[in-house]
């Protein structure tokens, strides 16, 4: 349960028939979009101008040698032996 003021109760129970929703879809569809949008701000990576200076130069070295990998990738997978 949750406790909410009857102001914004109305104001919710509007804008779920406004959208044809029950009160409970509604809400969880709103709650759901908030957290998504929390979760995505919270996900991004922020770089000072150094960081972003470092992080460009190596993106445009020449990328090293991997010739494990390239041995690995060649291998035949254990499940198809």
């Amino acid at each position: 349960n949750m406790r909410i003021k009857e102001d914004d109760l109305d104001l919710i129970k509007r804008a779920a028939e406004i959208e044809h929703r029950s009160f409970s879809s509604f809400m969880v569809a709103v709650a759901k979009s908030m957290a998504e949008q929390v979760i995505d701000q919270n996900a991004k990576t922020s770089l000072d101008d150094t960081q972003w200076k470092n992080f460009t130069k190596r993106l445009n070295e020449p990328p090293k040698s991997l010739e494990n990998l390239a041995k690995l990738l060649k291998r035949k997978p254990v499940w198809e032996e």
